[in-house]
């Protein structure tokens, strides 16, 4: 019996030295991913293994939201959906049913030449923009559709519902444009959603509000000037009522609880606070540990290196790259406290990572970062650039700014005829001249002197940009 008893005991104690064993290899594997011990004894319980899959829900509401929404009565007006109004939660959520249902169903109805987008604009109809393309892969997974069949789309960059298209009231056509071409496909109308009438009713108030005179616009195909000049037939511009119109000035600054090093430390390293060092230099709060180095600057640049580089490490599939990135961008903005928000501008697919990059926007309106350089020598265009695989982020510049209105409005003229006169030459008919893909009012910080910036004409060419003085009323 005693000896029964002791071989017993013998085992347990080999079962303790075993699971002891493995929770110290797994503290020091977590650990040279700079996670803390809890992190791997939390990974044996958690089926999912993801840290970002709780905030998933969070990431898609704040980050898949398009760039704009305009509407078009079909006879050369239309008129931007501002992100403050009513209309335009109303109506994105209808776009989102019916892009569900054509990346669900697979196989469109007609396909088009990317071209023929230009005639469809100028329809009547409801058009949805993003900034670039949508890699499909990272659409499905923001449509929470992981298992969709899309095998035909390439993503989305834009989108267009016409509702009722032809003589047919009971049904939706809905196009979306991507780097390969566009795809028709018809729906009925969704249940309980917007219906014909109710369609047609959004623009017949359009029509007749004062309100939304300031926010109409012509396209340049309506204009005819899409067949003469490199530009996009779709970029919006003033022809009609009056030359000027009225906007805000805007300030900005450098966030004060970057001068928090606790603060700092809890918003950039999150739960991985512990296993980094820490120290403050004249210019910077530096985070450090065996792979990675945050350095986070009094003016706001924060740089962020993983060490050992991307070799050998495979990239993976590109939603979890996104979603690692949205939560480090959610995450840090709790420094920021601005009126303005932060979107995704940009996606691109590298060799070894993916590369997400995001703009600031104040209300409806862009704002542009021109640095000659940053501080590590090179020039700075956006606010934040993410390069991230499913596994990590590789590298980040992220210019931390806190943005406002002033409240001192001024009428500037943005009348096309007026703006052409400063642009034409940049956009003549020639292969040399690069493309104009958008136009607008917006804000370009050019340098930290200035704290103040008066909106402008910015002309955006995929990176060749130019931003165009606005003339004031009475100068």
């Amino acid at each position: 019996m005693c000896r029964i008893k002791w071989e017993r005991l013998k085992t347990y104690i080999l079962l303790v030295l075993m699971l002891t064993s493995l929770i110290q290899i797994g503290i020091l594997w977590d650990y040279q991913n700079h996670g803390l011990p809890f992190n791997f004894l939390l990974g044996i319980f958690n089926s999912t293994g993801s840290v970002f899959m709780d905030s998933s829900e969070t990431v898609r509401e704040e980050f898949f939201v398009p760039y704009r929404i305009t509407a078009s009565n079909g006879n050369e007006y239309h008129w931007i959906i501002g992100r403050d109004n009513s209309y335009h939660r109303e109506l994105w959520e209808e776009a989102k049913f019916y892009l569900k249902n054509a990346l669900i169903s697979g196989k469109a109805q007609q396909s088009l030449p990317a071209d023929g987008w230009g005639e469809l604009i100028t329809a009547k109809a409801f058009i949805f923009e993003f900034k670039s393309n949508i890699n499909h892969q990272l659409l499905k997974w923001f449509m929470g559709l992981p298992e969709a069949q899309a095998a035909e789309a390439q993503g989305l960059h834009k989108m267009i519902i016409l509702p009722g298209e032809g003589l047919d009231e009971d049904e939706v056509a809905v196009y979306i444009l991507d780097n390969s071409g566009i795809r028709k496909y018809v729906f009925p109308f969704r249940e309980g959603g917007i219906s014909y009438k109710e369609y047609q009713n959004i623009i017949a108030r359009l029509e007749k509000g004062k309100e939304w005179e300031s926010k109409e616009y012509a396209v340049i195909k309506d204009l005819g000037l899409s067949e003469v000049l490199a530009i996009n037939p779709d970029v919006l511009c003033v022809v009609r009522g009056s030359k000027f119109r009225e906007y805000d000035s805007i300030r900005f600054d450098v966030p004060d609880r970057l001068s928090g090093s606790d603060e700092v430390a809890d918003a950039v390293l999150g739960d991985e606070r512990d296993s980094y060092d820490s120290y403050i230099d004249s210019q910077s709060i530096v985070f450090k540990n065996l792979d990675s180095i945050f350095r986070v600057y009094n003016d706001g640049f924060l740089e962020y290196r993983y060490i050992p580089g991307t070799e050998g490490d495979d990239k993976g599939d590109i939603s979890s790259a996104f979603a690692n990135s949205a939560t480090f961008i959610s995450r840090v903005s709790k420094l920021l406290n601005t009126k303005a928000d932060i979107y995704l501008s940009r996606v691109e697919e590298k060799p070894d990572y993916y590369q997400f990059t995001f703009d600031y926007r104040i209300g409806d309106y862009p704002i542009y970062l021109d640095y000659a350089e940053g501080k590590d020598g090179e020039p700075v265009t956006s606010a934040a650039v993410i390069q991230a695989n499913s596994k990590r982020i590789i590298k980040v510049r992220w210019i931390l700014k806190n943005f406002e209105f002033t409240g001192e409005k001024a009428s500037y003229n943005v009348n096309m005829e007026n703006i052409m006169n400063d642009i034409i030459g940049d956009i003549a008919m020639d292969s040399n001249k690069p493309f104009v893909v958008d136009m607008g009012v917006s804000y370009v910080v050019k340098s930290d002197a200035d704290k103040s910036l008066e909106p402008v004409w910015y002309v955006d060419r995929n990176g060749d940009n130019k931003a165009v003085a606005l003339h004031k009323k009475g100068e």
